[in-house]
């Protein structure tokens, strides 16, 4: 029964990967095609870069539209609360949507808008609670469980995940980093992790689940070791 849901839910997601992806690609690809009217007859050299220049901005027209439809859909959507629930759950389902539809964007536009405050107007409109003057060049996992609080920095490459699988269960919990943080490039941050005021996670490190990190200290490592307190 567990395999049979499980096909049925890849079926879903490359469907709907398909004609979320397909919807989102339409303006550039009208785009392109008003392009090579109007550019028929034009020398070669001209027309291939006109060509190119629309493809890109067809590109970005996608990315744009693409997260759109995705916070959209994400609306329509209930989210499962903090909790551990049997893997095939009504809850595990609907986390399992939830990010699911994430995914394209993940994968093909997202990093092309890294601290541009674009990622943060999108991970908010997903659920996130970001504050004030943050950098984030990050992806956020199961967005709606993330709380960031003024002025942190997360560096490039850096995950944010609230959600782990063990022995059968799916558990979910959120994660909050205090004012002021840093995260560095490459660190993984798991569920229930607590960052407090001032602290700094070095780069590549690993937070694992429900730890709690004193403001104003450095941790490093896989997992993460204290490294010094901050002067206050």
């Amino acid at each position: 029964m567990n395999v049979l849901v499980q096909g049925l839910l890849f079926l879903l997601l490359l469907s709907f990967g398909a004609l979320l992806m397909g919807t989102a690609l339409t303006p550039g690809i009208l785009l392109v095609l008003e392009i090579a009217r109007l550019t028929e007859g034009w020398p070669a050299l001209g027309r291939a870069f006109a060509l190119g220049v629309s493809v890109m901005v067809g590109y970005f027209l996608y990315g744009f539209t693409l997260m759109a439809l995705i916070v959209l859909i994400s609306k329509l959507l209930p989210k499962p609360a903090e909790g551990e629930y049997p893997y095939f759950s009504s809850p595990s389902i609907l986390w399992f949507l939830n990010d699911a539809i994430l995914f394209p964007a993940s994968k093909t536009f997202i990093d092309f808008v890294p601290l541009s405050g674009i990622n943060l107007l999108y991970y908010r409109l997903l659920g996130a609670k970001i504050g004030r003057g943050v950098q984030l060049n990050a992806q956020l996992i199961d967005c709606w469980l993330v709380e960031i609080e003024d002025d942190v920095v997360i560096g490039g490459g850096a995950v944010i995940v609230c959600h782990v699988a063990e022995g059968g269960r799916l558990k979910l919990k959120r994660v909050k980093i205090g004012r002021g943080a840093t995260i560095g490039m490459g660190a993984l941050i798991m569920p229930g992790v607590e960052i407090g005021e001032g602290a700094l996670i070095g780069a590549h490190s690993v937070v694992l689940s429900n730890k709690k990190i004193p403001p104003r200290t450095t941790w490093v490592g896989l997992p993460v070791r204290p490294v010094r307190r901050h002067r206050s």
